[in-house]
């Protein structure tokens, strides 16, 4: 996974929002999931579909040592399209960003849980 950012310092109970939308051709669909990292291993605990991220979806983080939010896309071959991305925490904490696509490689962020 290409990290886009990463988020520090999140306690259990913080409500993270994500929107991921796109008018470029080139993306065929995506989707994405939320992992959560403890010292027993990896879990997925949430998947999205394309729709239900364009609407927006939400998420409770629990107890852990960390989370990724992982973005697969599904881009046509030799193009670089662009996802436009919306992911923030009910801390307060944001970011907006249009993120350019190279291939089909998962793309996300990291959360670090305080």
């Amino acid at each position: 996974m290409r990290t886009l950012w990463i988020f520090e310092n999140k306690t259990p109970g913080t409500t993270m929002r994500l929107v991921v939308a796109t008018k470029d051709a080139n993306v065929v669909t995506y989707g994405a999931v939320l992992q959560q990292v403890t010292a027993a291993g990896k879990v997925i605990v949430r998947k999205w579909n394309r729709p239900e991220l364009e609407a927006g979806v939400t998420a409770e983080l629990g107890k852990a040592e960390g989370y990724n939010v992982i973005l697969l896309p599904l881009i046509k071959p030799n193009t670089q399209p662009v996802l436009n991305t919306d992911i923030g925490f009910s801390d307060g904490e944001r970011r907006v960003e249009r993120e350019p696509l190279f291939s089909n490689e998962p793309v996300g962020w990291r959360i670090f849980m305080a």
